[in-house]
C-alpha cells in the first residue's frame, strides 16, 4: 500500500503527515494479515515527523523561497518506509555521521537531537543527495 502527498515546508503542515499516516493505519487494518502495533507506529511517526522538521528548518534556511517536501509512505507486510525528498540545501551529512559527544544532562540543549532520535527509533535511515535535492529513506521492520 503506498501513500503520496507534497506538503509546503512549514511547521504549519505538518498536521498533513500526521493526517496520511493515520489513513496509512486505517486502510492497513483490512489488507494485512499482521497487525501493526502501536508501539511500531510510535516509534515510525516520530523519526518521520523528526526528518520532516529537519527537512523543513535546515533544507529550506529563511531566504523567503517556500520548498516543499515529498513524502511516500509505502506499508508491506512486514515493514512501512518513507522517502522524503525535498529541493532545498544540501545535508552535511559527514557532521552527522561523526560520533556525537555525550550528552550533559545538566546542560541539555533544546534541538539538535532529531537524527539521533529518528535513527534510534528506525531499523534503516539513509540519505542521498539527488539531482539538486535530498532523498531521505527510513525503514521500520515489524
Amino acid at each position: 500500500m503506498r501513500i503520496c502527498i507534497e506538503i509546503p515546508a512549514t511547521p504549519q503542515h505538518i498536521d498533513e503527515v500526521y493526517q496520511a499516516l493515520a489513513s496509512l493505519w486505517e486502510r492497513a487494518g483490512s489488507l494485512l494479515v499482521q497487525v501493526v502495533d502501536p508501539q511500531t507506529r510510535i516509534c515510525f511517526e516520530t523519526a518521520l515527523v523528526e526528518v520532516i522538521t529537519n527537512q523543513i528548518r535546515h533544507a529550506y534556511p529563511e531566504t523567503g523561497v517556500l520548498g516543499t517536501v515529498q513524502i511516500e509512505l509505502i506499508l508491506e507486510d512486514d515493514h512501512v518506509e518513507a522517502n522524503l525528498i525535498d529541493h532545498g540545501a544540501a545535508f552535511e551529512s559527514n557532521q552527522f555521521l561523526q560520533t556525537q559527544p555525550a550528552i550533559n544532562v545538566e546542560n541539555v540543549a533544546e534541538g539538535g537531537y532529531g537524527l539521533r532520535l529518528a535513527t534510534a527509533l528506525l531499523d534503516k535511515i539513509e540519505y542521498a543527495r539527488i539531482d539538486n535535492g535530498n532523498l531521505w529513506k527510513l525503514l521500520k521492520i515489524f
